[in-house]
């Protein structure tokens, strides 16, 4: 007498349940990356993609050249001229704002010529949060860099 374990049929099944396994891995990996991370949730496999109003499009790059007595704030595709080499670093550092995507911006900012002389530059990665308790969007900052003249981290 064959035991159900050894019918074909039977064992064969598990692997149907692969692809739903490997989507929810990947929606853990993507939720974790959203919370921990910064990532828009509407990246990675848009499993968030219409649960928030933390979307690439509502979020934006501040970034401010730091002199000795001043802040002064500049738009980075405006202000800066948007060659190829900056075109990732922005994306990254809007969608995925981590310490070395950060880090290539700044690298990249660093490098172009201003005509103000600056001993710094701080980029921050802003997104849109809605507080559905008082019905308002509100912008929060989600992470930050600050570099000297020569690119170094500051506190």
């Amino acid at each position: 007498m064959k035991s159900e374990i050894d019918n074909p049929a039977r064992t064969a099944r598990w692997w149907w349940f692969f692809p739903v396994i490997l989507a929810v891995v990947f929606a853990l990996w993507q939720v974790q990356l959203a919370r921990r991370h910064g990532l828009t949730p509407s990246k990675g496999g848009a499993f968030g993609l219409f649960s928030t109003v933390d979307k690439l499009e509502n979020r934006n790059l501040r970034a401010y050249l730091l002199t000795q007595t001043q802040e002064i704030p500049f738009a980075i595709p405006q202000t800066v001229p948007s060659t190829e080499e900056l075109r990732k670093p922005i994306y990254r550092a809007a969608s995925l704002p981590i310490e070395a995507h950060l880090q290539a911006l700044t690298d990249e900012l660093v490098k172009k010529p201003f005509t103000v002389p600056f001993t710094g530059i701080r980029v921050e990665t802003w997104k849109m949060d809605f507080d559905s308790a008082t019905l308002r969007a509100s912008r929060i900052k989600v992470a930050s860099r600050t570099v000297d003249a020569e690119g170094h981290a500051q506190p």
